[in-house]
């Protein structure tokens, strides 16, 4: 009996971070050139690749990313920029797309 392994491929991972103080989405704004809609500001940052969304409560969540690191990687990036320390950032981690081969 032959057994072949299944290929599976994470394509994107959600994970939203808390920072111990919330972020303020005007700074984003105007510091960072971030885009206001819904109640949400978007970032879209180059180097790590991945969306960025901060909601009203100063939440990070992260888009775009297939490993915890490169999020956590993003959200770090976008605080440094404000002037922020990363220390006690909170991690939660959501839903996973992947796809497989077999």
């Amino acid at each position: 009996m032959t057994t072949t392994a299944i290929a599976v491929r994470i394509e994107n991972h959600l994970v939203r971070f808390i920072p111990p103080s919330p972020i303020d989405q005007q700074a984003v704004i105007s510091q960072l050139g971030g885009q206001e809609t819904s109640g949400v500001v978007i970032k879209v940052l180059e180097s790590p690749r991945a969306t960025l969304v901060i909601d009203k409560e100063g939440r990070i969540t992260v888009h775009g990313t297939h490993r915890v690191e490169a999020a956590r990687a993003a959200a770090k990036e976008l605080m440094l920029r404000l002037g922020l320390s990363d220390a006690g950032l909170q991690t939660e981690l959501g839903p996973v797309i992947a796809s497989f081969d077999f």
